[in-house]
């Protein structure tokens, strides 16, 4: 039942609408402060963060996963990725070439990367820092920043992406039909059900 009186508007008898297949959406948090890091160990499924060395990946890794214990949550019930700009190319040369090329195309007034970490180099170089910041306890995932599109996009897909696959980093098919499934999230019980037994 909603049965909602509120000062705006109210509304009786139960909720016309099917649960989300999800249970609700998938909640992210972007952030690093104090504040930001308590919410996000509180409520979040996912945190983007925008880190620069793996040192400092690692700090907020274990500092966000160490307070989720107070709100009664397991580690793995939240995602954290940091963004990433990668400039790949099949050569590290050709990789910065590519960047040399894109940065003449900028304004000085403007940031290429838009606060996020930058990586050129070639498919095995790139993939090689990946694995080294989601083995070592850095990260759970990355959120990919393309440098251009549809270029940039499609140059990760089909130069770094392989190369994950190769290294069983990365998933050949989708294992589930939701965003939740695919993050290896819990579908969260529904309150409403829970509180009528």
């Amino acid at each position: 039942m909603l049965n909602h009186k509120g000062k705006h508007f109210s509304v009786r008898g139960p909720l016309n609408v099917a649960r989300s297949p999800q249970g609700h959406a998938v909640l992210f948090q972007a952030g690093s402060s104090g504040t930001g890091r308590e919410v996000a160990a509180r409520f979040a499924e996912g945190v983007f963060t925008p880190q620069h060395t793996l040192e400092g990946a690692q700090e907020f890794y274990r500092d966000l996963k160490g307070r989720m214990a107070r709100y009664g949550r397991p580690r793995e019930a939240l995602k954290i990725m940091a963004r990433l700009n990668a400039i790949v190319d099949r050569t590290k040369e050709e990789a910065q070439e590519t960047h040399r090329f894109l940065q003449s195309k900028i304004h000085q007034r403007f940031a290429g990367a838009r606060g996020q970490r930058t990586l050129i180099g070639s498919p095995v170089e790139i993939v090689d820092e990946m694995e080294n910041w989601f083995c070592g306890y850095g990260v759970d995932g990355f959120l990919i920043h393309p440098s251009h599109l549809p270029g940039g996009l499609n140059d990760f897909v089909e130069l770094v992406v392989p190369e994950l696959q190769n290294r069983r980093l990365f998933r050949s098919d989708y294992e589930g039909t939701t965003l939740r499934e695919n993050l290896g999230l819990q579908r969260p019980a529904n309150r409403y059900a829970a509180a009528s037994h």
